[in-house]
């Protein structure tokens, strides 16, 4: 039961939620800049750990923390992409790392896959509920919402809650159907009575 009250919750927002997350502490960019790494498809960083990181002078406090120098970053005010193709894109490439992380064994070499691992085991082991009072489970669950809707798979997906989701989805589909049914018969039952009246 609390699963599924964990999951009506995530489904209650019909827009899902996709916020960034540093690639650094891995807390996630509601709001203010947010910079893009001009040389890497997935690694952003918050304004508090932008100039620390790229300076070098944080990388003592772990492998996340660490990254080239001599790479280029494009700040982005607010942490809103303006151009909203390369957005779906970047959507699109989260779903694909997602269903990566989830299936992979470990051995890849897809440089994405052990954060969203991280972001697997957090979600599974995080004991806020709902899950979107914790901002890094918002945002994982934002994207397993997305890829949800689009997951074709036939019997259990390997992403966490896909399953859930899908059924969930499936009821709902299903109860607008019988919704859509029953108005259907009684305007057409009200049709019918109008035109026997007036024959």
């Amino acid at each position: 039961k609390a699963v599924v009250k964990v999951l009506l919750s995530n489904l209650h927002n019909s827009t899902p939620k996709l916020v960034w997350q540093c690639g650094a502490c891995y807390k996630a960019v509601v709001k203010g800049a947010i910079y893009h790494c001009t040389s890497c498809d997935n690694y952003d960083l918050c304004n508090d750990c932008f100039k620390p990181v790229t300076s070098g002078e944080w990388s003592n406090k772990g492998p996340s923390y660490q990254h080239d120098t001599n790479h280029t970053f494009v700040q982005d005010d607010g942490g809103k992409l303006k151009n909203l193709g390369e957005n779906q894109h970047l959507i699109d490439l989260h779903c694909k790392n997602l269903e990566h992380a989830a299936l992979c064994n470990g051995s890849c070499s897809n440089s994405f896959c052990p954060k969203v691992k991280k972001l697997i085991q957090h979600l599974r082991s995080c004991e806020k509920n709902p899950k979107e009072a914790c901002p890094i489970c918002s945002r994982a669950m934002g994207i397993i919402k997305i890829h949800s809707r689009k997951c074709t798979i036939q019997g259990s997906c390997s992403v966490p809650c896909c399953d859930g989701l899908r059924d969930i989805l499936w009821k709902r589909r299903k109860r607008q159907d019988a919704m859509d049914e029953r108005r259907w018969r009684a305007q057409k039952e009200l049709y019918e009575s109008s035109m026997s009246q007036t024959s």
